[in-house]
């Protein structure tokens, strides 16, 4: 009975040994880099399986990162994020951020953990990727104010709406939205009606909600505004 416990004993060690070796993390820490979105390949599971996922292995000017960077699902309840966006089609990368696409230069924010599943990686949790100097041309129309607060102030919102139906709710410098009076909204100082057709160059951005759920949003602060027919 005692040599069955030992054996016992040993296995279950072998394994928390193995598994810790398979898996381990550093305290988290926020910060941000920049980079293009590509496929980064991990050991995942146990026995370890090659999967590739999205993140990002380069920088913006295409040198490689000491350690490459996984980009993971949200999770409200601040634990290690180990879920990942599986990089079997662009969908999924959709479900990361709605404006994202392979190859894009992106700037990424929010709380990192460094991982090692047998090849070690930053796991990422983004509560703001922004995408710099974009075009955006649509209308600019009032939506209902994000539910970025508790209480939640049920008020509208100025945006730009384009054809597709894709909405970007106009921010300021300082990281508030723009306000209205009335018909009119004010972008980089220059009085527009509601309904106006425009084009503006300015950084994208999805936002999350932290704290409040999973809340996105895109928002656009606008650095040159031009009206179109």
């Amino acid at each position: 009975m005692m040599k069955k416990a030992f054996v016992f004993v040993l296995l279950v060690c072998l394994f928390s040994s193995f598994s810790s070796s398979a898996q381990t993390t550093t305290n988290s820490s926020r910060s941000y880099f920049t980079g293009r979105i590509e496929k980064v390949s991990l050991n995942l599971g146990l026995p370890p399986v090659s999967t590739e996922i999205w993140g990002m292995t380069h920088d913006a000017n295409g040198l490689p990162f000491e350690i490459p960077i996984s980009f993971s699902r949200f999770n409200s309840q601040g634990d290690i994020a180990t879920t990942y966006y599986i990089a079997n089609s662009e969908a999924t990368l959709n479900e990361w951020c709605d404006y994202a696409h392979p190859g894009g230069i992106v700037r990424v924010e929010g709380r990192f953990w460094k991982m090692t599943y047998n090849i070690p990686t930053y796991n990422a949790v983004c509560t703001r990727i922004t995408f710099e100097n974009q075009e955006i041309e649509g209308t600019i129309v009032l939506i209902p104010k994000p539910k970025v607060s508790l209480p939640h102030v049920s008020e509208s919102v100025p945006c730009i709406r384009t054809e597709a139906g894709r909405e970007f709710i106009l921010c300021e410098e300082d990281d508030t939205f723009v306000s209205h009076d009335g018909n009119e909204v004010t972008i980089c100082g220059k009085p527009f009606l509601l309904n106006t057709n425009v084009k503006i160059v300015g950084d994208v951005s999805q936002k999350y909600a932290v704290g409040v759920g999973e809340i996105r949003f895109l928002q656009i602060c606008a650095q040159t505004v031009s009206q179109q027919k």
